[in-house]
């Protein structure tokens, strides 16, 4: 509800833009980056790869409507997750890998800079994922007290079709610029920033939080086509 709130106040913002072109398709790559996160007394530490994305533009330019642009696509992460927990008597450690295939609806809302190469645009997404899994290792010491030996263990874990990592759906914000599309026809870049409140989450026993971050995206544009008209 809150992002299609968001999506009607971007289309009736004023703006004006130099182009009514938009590229044919987008493809890039995303470097998600995460809060560290203290869960009770274990510390947790999220690391993302960079991740690959591919979208369809469609800029529609009707009903008075001006340089909307929305943007179904497709998108894959890698999240690397460690945790550790060290006392007097213990020490127990984890270490995941988690993958994710989601799809998502991108709703932009472009403007221009007078006398500028290039247009800004901001606005809205969501997502959620397709399919996601997890794998990794558990492991544990007890350390030597009294007339006990120390012992030590792992446990390899590996979950497909839906990792508690993710959460099943996603949304945020973002900003971004572009060229104008009048001076590059077939090749343009950009770059993107998006705000992700709340895009994951980790707990262990009665410990729970949610994990949100920023996320870069480095774009390439490839082709250009005319809005829709009405």
């Amino acid at each position: 509800m809150k992002l299609v709130l968001l999506i009607l106040l971007l289309a009736f913002l004023p703006g004006s833009i130099h182009s009514q072109e938009t590229s044919i398709v987008n493809i890039g790559t995303n470097f998600p980056l995460f809060y560290p996160r203290n869960l009770g007394p274990n510390y947790v530490s999220v690391k993302s790869k960079p991740g690959l994305y591919f979208e369809m533009p469609i800029r529609i330019n009707a009903f008075k409507i001006r340089a909307l642009t929305i943007n179904p696509g497709i998108a894959y992460f890698n999240t690397n997750e460690s945790e550790s927990e060290g006392r007097s008597s213990h020490y127990t450690s984890k270490d995941f890998e988690h993958q994710s295939y989601s799809c998502y609806l991108k709703v932009t809302k472009m403007n221009s800079i007078k006398n500028a190469s290039f247009n800004w645009y901001f606005g809205a997404f969501s997502g959620f994922h397709l399919y996601s899994e997890s794998k990794g290792e558990n492991y544990w010491k007890v350390y030597s007290f009294g007339d006990y030996p120390s012992y030590s263990g792992n446990e390899t874990i590996s979950k497909k079709g839906k990792s508690d990592f993710y959460k099943s759906v996603y949304s945020g914000i973002l900003i971004g610029i572009e060229p104008d599309l009048r001076n590059i026809k077939w090749f343009h870049p950009g770059l993107e920033f998006k705000l992700l409140p709340y895009f994951a989450k980790v707990s262990k026993d009665n410990y729970k939080s949610n994990l949100g971050g920023f996320e870069f995206t480095l774009n390439l544009g490839l082709g250009t086509k005319k809005a829709a008209q009405e």
